[in-house]
C-alpha cells in the first residue's frame, strides 16, 4: 500500500475499532502483507484497548500483499463460539493475486450462514476476481473529494442494520 492508501486504512481501522467498542461489539483485527499479525479486541472494558489499537496500527502496511492467509485466520475465527454471527471486512488497495479456490469455497459456505463479507478498496487497482469473492464491496477513491463522506454515509447505513 501506498502511504496514503495505508493512512486510509489506518484511519478505517481505528475508527470501526471505536465504533465497536462503544457499542461493547467484538472486534478481532488482523493485519495482512505476507503474513499475518492479530489482536483480538474481544475485552473492551480493559483502559488500555485504544492504546493497543494505536500499538497495533503502528504496524507497517507495506509489502507484498497475500491476502489468503488473512482470510483463511478470518474464516477459522467464524468457527469459534464468539464469532459465529460476526462479518468480515477486508480493507485493502487489493493490489493482489487471486485467492485459492477452497479458499473461495470456504468464504462461499460461511455467506450461505449470513455472515457477510465486505470489502473496501482503496484505490482503483484492485484485482477484480479477489473483490467479487465480497458480497459487499466499497470503493474509496482517493481522487474523490467526497470519498471520505461516501464512505461515512456507507459505514452509517451498516451501523443501523
Amino acid at each position: 500500500m501506498s502511504t496514503v492508501t495505508e493512512n486510509i486504512a489506518k484511519t478505517v481501522t481505528f475508527a470501526l475499532s471505536k465504533i465497536a467498542m462503544e457499542e461493547e461489539r467484538k472486534c478481532y483485527l488482523i493485519s495482512f502483507s505476507t503474513g499475518i499479525e492479530t489482536l483480538d479486541m474481544s475485552d473492551f472494558k480493559s483502559g488500555d484497548a485504544l492504546t493497543r489499537i494505536v500499538q497495533f496500527l503502528h504496524m507497517s502496511f507495506n509489502g507484498g500483499t497475500d491476502a489468503s492467509p488473512a482470510l483463511r485466520h478470518a474464516v477459522q475465527m467464524l468457527q469459534k463460539d464468539g464469532y459465529k454471527n460476526a462479518d468480515v471486512l477486508m480493507i485493502s488497495d487489493f493490489v493482489m493475486g487471486t485467492l485459492p479456490d477452497e479458499l473461495v469455497k470456504s468464504i462461499e459456505e460461511e455467506k450461505k450462514k449470513n455472515t457477510d463479507f465486505y470489502s473496501l478498496v482503496i484505490g482503483s487497482s484492485g484485482n477484480q476476481g479477489t473483490i467479487a469473492c465480497f458480497n459487499h464491496n466499497w470503493l474509496y477513491d482517493v481522487n474523490d473529494s467526497h470519498a471520505s463522506r461516501h464512505l461515512a454515509e456507507q459505514l452509517n447505513e451498516l451501523r443501523n442494520r
